[in-house]
C-alpha cells in the first residue's frame, strides 16, 4: 500500500493525475478532510486533476468567476455527499493501490503498518504565497487542514503568520522524521519523483502531468512582502526550511 502525503500547494493534485494514470483511477483512495473519509478516485464525479479544470480555472484566476465556481462546488459537494459511496478509515478494500490526501502518516500508522510513503516539500516561503492565493482565488478554504474564513482585506502578512502555519510542513509530517519515508521529492523537481516511484530513467525531456497550478504570477511588492518580512519568515519556520534543505538532498 502506497500511502501519499499531500501537504497543502506542493503539487498533490498534479500526484493525483499521476497516480490515477499509474495505478487506475478505480484503485486510488483519495482522503476528505472535509469528510475524515476516503472515496475512489473513480467514483468522483469531477477529478480535481482533470487537465482541461485547470486551464479553465487558470483562465479566470484574479476574477470573481472563479470565486463562483469554488463556492458553486463546495455547494454541490455538500448537498450530494452523502450519495458518494464513502469509506471508514478501517474499511479500505484490498485492491487499492494508494492513498493520497491532506493527513499526517500516523493516520493510518496502526491500520497499514506496513506501507510505501511518500511525501512532496516546497520551498515554504513559495509554498505558503501558493496558499495564500489558492484561499484568496476560493473565496476561503477548498479542503485544506487548517481553516480561514474568507477575507478580503486580510493581507498575506495577517495569513501567513497565523500560529496554525507555522512549521506547517514539519507538522504535517506527524511523527515520522523526513528520513523514514521511502520516497521524498520537491516540487520544482515533480518529474524526478514522478519518475523515481515509476521506476524509470530520468531523463531531461521526462515531464509529469502539472494542474491546479497558478495561471498569474505576483511578485513580492504586490504581496508587501519586504526583505525584513522574508528574514522574519525563515525565523519562524526554521524547522520547515532544515527539512526543506534535506528535502533537496534526498529527491532534488
Amino acid at each position: 500500500m502506497h500511502i501519499s502525503i499531500h501537504i497543502e500547494r506542493t503539487g498533490g493534485t498534479s500526484l493525483h493525475s499521476e497516480y490515477e494514470k499509474l495505478y487506475g483511477p478505480e484503485h486510488v483512495l483519495i482522503y476528505s478532510v472535509l469528510t475524515g473519509k476516503l472515496l475512489r478516485a473513480s467514483d468522483m464525479p469531477v477529478s480535481p486533476a482533470n487537465e482541461s479544470l485547470s486551464k479553465a480555472k487558470a483562465f479566470v484566476e484574479r476574477t470573481a468567476i472563479l470565486k463562483i465556481f469554488y463556492r458553486l462546488y463546495l455547494s454541490i459537494v455538500d448537498k450530494f455527499q452523502n450519495a458518494f459511496p464513502w469509506l471508514e478509515l478501517d474499511e479500505i478494500p484490498e485492491d487499492i493501490a494508494v492513498i493520497h490526501g491532506h493527513f499526517s502518516p500516523d493516520l493510518f500508522a496502526e491500520l497499514i503498518p506496513t506501507s510505501f510513503t511518500s511525501v512532496v516539500l516546497r520551498e515554504p516561503l513559495g509554498r505558503m504565497i501558493s496558499q495564500y492565493r489558492h484561499w484568496q482565488r476560493a473565496g476561503g478554504d477548498m479542503g485544506f487542514r487548517i481553516k480561514v474564513p474568507d477575507d478580503p482585506d486580510m493581507t498575506f502578512e495577517e495569513y501567513a503568520f497565523r500560529e496554525a502555519f507555522t512549521n506547517f510542513q514539519t507538522r504535517a509530517l506527524g511523527s515520522m522524521s523526513l528520513d523514514e519515508f521511502d520516497l521524498v521529492g520537491i516540487t520544482s523537481q515533480l518529474d524526478k519523483f514522478v519518475a523515481r516511484l515509476k521506476g524509470e530513467l530520468i531523463t531531461e525531456d521526462y515531464e509529469a502531468v502539472h494542474v491546479n497550478y497558478m495561471g498569474n504570477k505576483l511578485d513580492y511588492e504586490e504581496l508587501g512582502i519586504t526583505p525584513e518580512m522574508v528574514e522574519r519568515f525563515k525565523e519562524v519556520n526554521a524547522e520547515d526550511y532544515e527539512n526543506y534543505r534535506r528535502a533537496v538532498e534526498l529527491g532534488g
